[in-house]
């Protein structure tokens, strides 16, 4: 004898399928687990999460925080560096499934809104040097030289 089942997608606490926000994926193996293909900007087994979004803020403060008055060319753009605002992560992270940003190197924060300052050659701490991020000490993130 055989037993059927119908396996259905993680629901939250109310009940929702994906909390509502997701769809539902069935595996097309039989044994497999279905599971939620989150939206953007969601995250979780039940894409409960919501995922930080970079801000025009956020572009502004790293155009305004850049050593520009030392490297002229440094300039944070997002044509040619990467997209921030509207972005998962501002664009320099991934959402993980509990919905915080784990960000690439040289970007901390929240939202990985914080870049490591860069030289004219778009080298972090120019190429002398490794970022630090204490936010208790200083809002930014800055270079610590190498002996």
């Amino acid at each position: 004898m055989f037993a059927v089942s119908q396996s259905k997608c993680p629901t939250d606490g109310t009940g929702r399928e994906c909390s509502g926000k997701g769809q539902c994926v069935l595996p097309e193996e039989q044994d497999a687990i279905p599971s939620c293909l989150c939206p953007f900007g969601t995250a979780g087994i039940f894409c409960e999460h919501s995922c930080p979004v970079g801000t025009k803020e956020d572009v502004d403060a790293i155009r305004a925080d850049h050593n520009i008055n030392k490297f002229r060319n440094s300039r944070y753009r997002e044509d040619t560096d990467g997209k921030i605002d509207g972005e998962v992560c501002a664009g320099h992270g991934v959402c993980d499934r509990k919905g915080a940003c784990v960000c690439q190197d040289n970007w901390f924060g929240e939202r990985c809104q914080y870049m490591c300052p860069w030289n004219n050659d778009k080298q972090h701490c120019s190429g002398n040097g490794t970022c630090v991020y204490i936010p208790t000490v200083q809002e930014f993130p800055y270079c610590v030289c190498d002996r």
